[in-house]
């Protein structure tokens, strides 16, 4: 037997530790998710291939993006290469198009391979992405600043590859001639990312290593061509 007044305190903080427990459990059972999802997700990059490619039809170029592992211990930098390769057995020349597929895409802070922008370049995401969700989880792969980089050169307007080879010459401000020839490929290691801070000056920024997860690299050319990579830190 009870009062109305000390019942209804009595039921309420009842109810109140039952729906406290509930919660707790709930969030007990979706932590264990989410670590139960990451952990088969680790495993299934792990399990990935280390290079993949998409060749133009039209343009007759192979885009190839591969990474030395699938995985890194975590403290650990992984290698990245990007390589741009004429598929026909002739020489092919193609236009300059800027039509790069998604922002962001670099070689270098410089630019890249002397021509600005880049006609290949690369990128970094946080987390497992695919070609649809390429909108959020972007990372620095370059400091800040500030650089001496050499003087900009005008954007390229042709490029003629070898055959069968990813050898270019870059055809431009420099008339009939060839400004320059160099392989299209890229190839660097890295270990982590920059935190850039907004609306500072140019040299802000710092460093962050690459945590435990995944993360997604991503390479495209100027001609509208993306192929990305997953690879887990543990």
């Amino acid at each position: 037997m009870c009062f109305i007044k000390v019942c209804e305190i009595r039921s309420r903080r009842t109810v109140f530790v039952l729906y406290s427990v509930g919660l707790v459990s709930n969030l007990a059972v979706s932590l264990i998710s989410l670590v139960f999802l990451n952990a088969m997700l680790v495993l299934t990059v792990e399990s990935q291939s280390n290079n993949a490619y998409v060749v133009n039809q039209v343009a007759g170029l192979k885009l190839i993006l591969s990474v030395n592992t699938t995985s890194i211990a975590s403290g650990g930098a992984i290698e990245v290469v990007l390589d741009e390769v004429n598929t026909l057995t002739t020489m092919k020349t193609i236009n300059a198009s800027y039509s790069f597929p998604i922002r962001g895409l670099g070689a270098s802070p410089c630019g890249a391979l002397g021509s600005l922008p880049p006609p290949i370049g690369w990128t970094l995401f946080r987390g497992y992405h695919t070609t649809n969700d390429l909108w959020y989880g972007q990372l620095a792969m370059y400091s800040p600043g500030p650089y001496l980089c050499p003087l900009v050169r005008p954007p390229m307007k042709w490029y003629t590859f070898a055959a069968d080879s990813d050898n270019a010459s870059f055809y431009g401000y420099c008339g009939s001639q060839p400004c320059f020839a160099t392989p299209m490929k890229l190839d660097q290691s890295f270990s982590g990312y920059w935190i850039v801070i907004p609306l500072l000056n140019s040299g802000s920024g710092s460093f962050s290593r690459f945590q435990p997860g995944v993360y997604t690299v991503v390479g495209g050319d100027e001609w509208g061509d993306l192929v990305l990579l997953h690879f887990a830190v543990l």
